[in-house]
């Protein structure tokens, strides 16, 4: 899937993600990067709300694991089991969610995938503003044969 494939996906299919302006920065086979504007993600304090923050960082993470899905032309109900977060800055403008996809715990979801129609995949996705690191999530994301 190329960029403007998956956010019309998740523009389509996953609404807050077009209300908080999410939009696709980077995209490779192990990675991806989303962003998402200040302005309709600002709080009380004037800065980023926290609730987008983990939005984002959980969307970045639920994206890489489906485009890899897509990619390898496997199909199944893809959900976040559970999270947590770290935010380390306050944020007061654009700001970005990496999720990098380690190969080889891919390599065991999609062995489980195979044998048992369902899979679990932990995975980290770290916000940024600038170059500064603000945020980590990391969670667990199953996948169950529809």
């Amino acid at each position: 899937m190329d960029k403007a494939a998956i956010i019309h996906y998740l523009h389509t299919h996953i609404p807050i993600s077009k209300a908080m302006g999410v939009e696709v920065v980077e995209r490779s086979e192990a990675a991806i990067t989303l962003s998402a504007p200040f302005a309709p993600n600002i709080n009380h304090q004037g800065t980023v709300f926290g609730g987008s923050i983990a939005s984002v960082a959980t969307l970045a993470a639920w994206t890489m694991i489906y485009v890899r899905l897509k990619a390898e032309g496997l199909d199944g109900d893809l959900v976040v089991q559970r999270s947590n977060i770290e935010y380390l800055l306050p944020m007061r403008e654009t700001f970005t969610a990496r999720c990098a996809l380690n190969e080889q715990a891919w390599q065991r979801f999609s062995s489980m995938f195979a044998r048992r129609q369902k899979g679990r995949l932990h995975m980290l996705s770290e916000v940024y503003c600038g170059n500064a690191l603000t945020c980590r999530l990391e969670g667990d994301f199953v996948v169950s044969a529809p």
